[in-house]
Parts: structure tokens; C-alpha cells; sequence
């Protein structure tokens, strides 16, 4: 028989009421099968494009080759407004998605995989959700909230020192997040630099009963995940820019910012702020990342081809492979024969010694093979 529970959690952030998405321009045969809060993502996703200077995304892909261009969402965002082209990198978490989405940003720009990153994120509710958060003591408690006087609006205190004040909710936000280079570039609007970002948890705990085991407690372990984005303004870049460079800038940003005021205006007005795409986008015309012959480096090809042929001893390279389970670590007699004190030592500091003792056999072992012998006085004698 189902139980039958009390839902206390009564109190919730939740889009405006009477917020419809057709007057952003999304048709009403799209809007009547996608739930509201994608369609408060779509129109999110569309605003931060314009207000990046973008009146069209398709922008993007006459400016960058699209493995540049790297968005993390998925299903009808990516559908409807990108036409599923480019790349994705997918952020999953249960708190703190949308930080973690802009560390993705962030370190993907970095290590220049990407020129621009689409990072952000939306969370929505439900009834089971917000009663298996509450059961975790993760959320804050409506009732003892009104019993201290606090009205709802109020209830929403994520970083009180309980752990019991975040509040679930709707919402969705963007941002497009690009390098300085091809901001530069293209001319658009600076909001800040994203000088540093990070993730962690704060060593919470929680301990819940297991089912069936009476009095026992298991160790649950849930904490929440918490972030620090560290954003300056955007000053400092343009203090570090050239004189000319800067002059140039503020002519193209001032011609994008005029064009994307206009198409603001005008999609507030004919209801037209979400353009659904109905058509691919057309075929890049930056091709930086297709090059049309590979360049090698052959510097160390003939750095190693001079050492083999400055030695006549040499008959071959040594490769060997074995499972770290087949070798016997754990016999002092083997360890004792095999490895000097020093490796010994080392081995066992490592976290896992028996994979260090595994890496440094077949490493002895190769050096065997290679010079074709396989007894210790050969090998000595061959050098």
C-alpha cells in the first residue's frame, strides 16, 4: 500500500505568473509540447546572444570554425537556436550547476580547445525532488522558517552557517563567455574579465536510516557543493591594451552595440526576441582549424636516429607488459631480490605500492630485452 505523506515544503521560487512565451516570439505549436522552464531558457539563451552583441547566433560561424565554438546545452536549446551545430560539452551536477558550467567556460578558453563557450545552466522542481532534498536536511523548512517570522520571500539563505537555507527553485541564466582576442576582434561588449574560478564541497555530512535495519545509520554523505567565480572589471583588459588597438575596438563596438539596440527594440516590439532556426547554418567561412597539410617536427626523430647510430651496441628496444596482479609484490624474498632499497622505499610510499613495484619490473624487464640479453651479468658485460 502507498503511504501517505505530509508535504510541508510549501514555499518555492517560481516563474512569474502569467509569463507567456509567445510574446518572446516562440510559436504556440513549440511552446504547447516544450515545459516552461526550457522556454524561460530559450528566451534567457536569445537575450544574452543580443546582449553580447549577437542579433543572430549564426554570427558565430563566420567568425570561428565551429569546433571553436563550443555550447553546453543540450535538446531544444541547442534545436531551436543553433540548428544542433558545433560542439557540446554537457555539465551534469546537483548543485551549483551553472558555476560549474562557466568553470567548463573557463578552462576549455584556456587551454584553447574553444574561442567562445556558451556556460550557464536552469534547474526547475518537483514535489519529489523538493521531499527527498528535504529528507537530506539540504533545503530550507518552510514551517520552522514561518515559525521564526520569516515570510517566503526571505527563506532563500544559502549560505547560512545550518547548511539549511537554500531554496528549490525555477530559473535559467547564460552567458557567452569568449577570449580577449577574438572579443577584441569582433567588437563586442566587455561585462567583466572571469578572472578565477572553483568548485568544492564543504565537508558536510549527513547521516540517514537504512531501510529495513532498524536502528542503523548509514553515512549518506551528502554536502552541498558550493563555488567561488572571481570576476573584474573590464577596466583592467582595456588599460592593457594598446593605444590603437583600443581605438579600433570602441569603432567596432560601437557599430555592434547600435546594431544589437536596434534588433532589441524591434524584437520587443514585433514579439521576435526567440528566432527558431529553420534552416542550417551556412558553411563556415573561417577555416583556421582544417589545415590542408600537416607540418611535423622531425627534431626528435633525428635526435633519436643520431644516438642509435652513435652506439653499435645497441640490437633493439625492450617492451614489456604485465598484469600488477602477476607480480608478486607482497613476497619480501622477490622485492628483496629484485629492487634496491632505494626503489623499495619509494614504492612503498607510493598510494598504491603494488603498481609502482608492477611499473619498475617491466621497466627492468625492458632494459633487459632491449640490448638482447636476460641475466644481470650479461647485461653488465654487453655495456
Amino acid at each position: 500500500m502507498p503511504k501517505a505523506v505530509v508535504f510541508t515544503h510549501q514555499a518555492a521560487g517560481q516563474l512569474p505568473n502569467g509569463w507567456s512565451a509567445g510574446r518572446y516570439g516562440i510559436p504556440e505549436d513549440i511552446a504547447s509540447r516544450i515545459d516552461r522552464v526550457a522556454l524561460w531558457a530559450l528566451t534567457s539563451m536569445a537575450k544574452a546572444f543580443n546582449n553580447s552583441g549577437f542579433t543572430d547566433p549564426y554570427e558565430l560561424y563566420e567568425h570561428d570554425h565551429p569546433s571553436e565554438f563550443i555550447n553546453p546545452t543540450g535538446g531544444w536549446i541547442n534545436l531551436l537556436l543553433l540548428s544542433s551545430s558545433g560542439s557540446i560539452k554537457i555539465p551534469v551536477g546537483a548543485c551549483a550547476t551553472a558555476l560549474q558550467s562557466l568553470e567548463i567556460a573557463r578552462d576549455t578558453i584556456l587551454i584553447g580547445k574553444a574561442k567562445v563557450m556558451i556556460a550557464g545552466g536552469f534547474d526547475d522542481f518537483s514535489e519529489e525532488g523538493s521531499y527527498e532534498f528535504a529528507n537530506m536536511k539540504a533545503t530550507s523548512n518552510p514551517e520552522t522558517e514561518f515559525a521564526i517570522g520569516r515570510e517566503p520571500t526571505e527563506m532563500s539563505r544559502p549560505t547560512t552557517t545550518t547548511h539549511a537555507g537554500v531554496m528549490v527553485a525555477q530559473g535559467a541564466g547564460v552567458h557567452i563567455v569568449m577570449n580577449v582576442k577574438t572579443a577584441l576582434e569582433l567588437g563586442c561588449p566587455s561585462r567583466g574579465i572571469l578572472a578565477f574560478t572553483s568548485m568544492s564541497s564543504d565537508k558536510a555530512g549527513r547521516f540517514i536510516p537504512v531501510p529495513g535495519s532498524g536502528p542503523l545509520l548509514s553515512s549518506f554523505g551528502f554536502g552541498q557543493v558550493g563555488g567561488m567565480a572571481m570576476v573584474a572589471h573590464p577596466h583592467y583588459l582595456f588599460a592593457a591594451v594598446q593605444p590603437a588597438d583600443y581605438a579600433a575596438y570602441k569603432v567596432r563596438n560601437a557599430a555592434r552595440y547600435q546594431k544589437s539596440c536596434k534588433a532589441m527594440s524591434e524584437m520587443m516590439i514585433t514579439n521576435s526576441l526567440v528566432r527558431i532556426k529553420d534552416s542550417t547554418p551556412p558553411a563556415a567561412t573561417h577555416t583556421e582549424k582544417q589545415p590542408t597539410s600537416l607540418v611535423l617536427d622531425h627534431s626528435n626523430f633525428k635526435t633519436a636516429e643520431s644516438i642509435l647510430r652513435s652506439s653499435s651496441s645497441t640490437a633493439g628496444v625492450g617492451i614489456d607488459q604485465e598484469l600488477i596482479s602477476s607480480v608478486p609484490s607482497s613476497n619480501p624474498s622477490f622485492v628483496e631480490r629484485n629492487f634496491m632499497e632505494v626503489e623499495i622505499g619509494y614504492c612503498r610510499a607510493q598510494p598504491a605500492p603494488a603498481s609502482s613495484f608492477a611499473a619498475r619490473w617491466v621497466g627492468k624487464e625492458a632494459v633487459f630485452k632491449a640490448p638482447g640479453v636476460f641475466d644481470r651479468q650479461r647485461l653488465v658485460n654487453h655495456l
